[in-house]
């Protein structure tokens, strides 16, 4: 049987010695950061939000954390122990009571070589909870995935796999746990930071990386639902999710034109990070 290792507060131990933390309901912040071509090309970038995350909340910032070079190598170690040399996550999970934070990682494993993009489409409706844009968490996964969890059980009784979140002005902001880019022509636009969206390290990546393709992208406070419904074209996109082919909301449908090459310049981009 193969052996997997995880970290527990700075220490490498066989998956099976883990023991669990202690708590009395922490705080839990979880990030999923993928890692493909040998490397791990937004790490350092996903610590450092997890860091933002714990100071806001006032947590505890492990010693690790605070020396990015140092807990790369462990992770890289982690992944070489466990024989992940394809692609995959990066999980790490905190457990934040005020004064002590205690952490771990553990990884896992895709065939693939690539950032991952579905071949099917999914289906899409709207969230009945809104997002208000005041909200200076809001933009924060961690703040967010009560209300996502909720959306994904409703949406258990429906045909839908993801749903748009819309802020107290009826605009779009975001899906559960992703970023939304949505196509009209060769124009690609997507909810900017005052709608209250969420935002996470991919995002300026896949809008910078739409621009190379030769794409015009516009950051907008005013995408609407029913301008979603005139769209040629609509994209999730998160490290967690990949890329996600958006095949229709309600009766309406989408066309595929620019998610798979998008996705195919990210591919590039992320190579040449690591």
């Amino acid at each position: 049987m193969k052996t997997e290792f995880v970290i527990a507060n700075g220490q490498i131990l066989k998956k099976e010695e883990f023991v669990p933390f202690a708590y009395n309901d922490p705080v839990v912040i979880t990030r999923k950061i993928w890692y493909g071509f040998g490397g791990i090309p937004l790490f350092h970038q996903n610590v450092e939000l997890i860091r933002e995350e714990l100071l806001l909340l006032k947590m505890a910032v492990p010693a690790l954390l605070n020396d990015g070079n140092e807990f790369f190598r462990l992770v890289k170690r982690v992944l070489n122990k466990s024989r992940y040399y394809r692609s995959g996550f990066v999980t790490i999970k905190l457990f934040a009571a005020f004064a002590k934070t205690d952490f771990m990682v553990e990884c896992s494993a895709f065939e693939e070589f690539e950032f991952p993009v579905t071949q099917q489409g999914i289906l899409l409706n709207f969230a009945e909870i809104p997002v208000f844009s005041g909200d200076p968490f809001i933009r924060f996964q961690f703040y967010n995935s009560l209300v996502w969890k909720t959306a994904e059980i409703a949406n258990l009784q429906t045909q839908a796999q993801n749903s748009v979140f819309l802020n107290e002005k009826a605009c779009v902001t975001h899906g559960i746990g992703a970023n939304i880019f949505v196509v009209k022509g060769r124009e690609i636009f997507t909810p900017a930071l005052e709608t209250g969206c969420y935002i996470d390290v991919l995002r300026d990546l896949v809008i910078e990386t739409a621009r190379k393709s030769g794409l015009k992208i516009r950051e907008t406070a005013a995408l609407k639902k029913n301008d979603l419904m005139e769209m040629d074209e609509i994209i999730l996109a998160s490290e967690a999710g990949g890329f996600q082919w958006v095949m229709g909301i309600g009766t309406k449908r989408f066309v595929q034109k620019f998610t798979v090459l998008i996705c195919e310049k990210l591919n590039e981009v992320l190579k040449e990070m690591v």
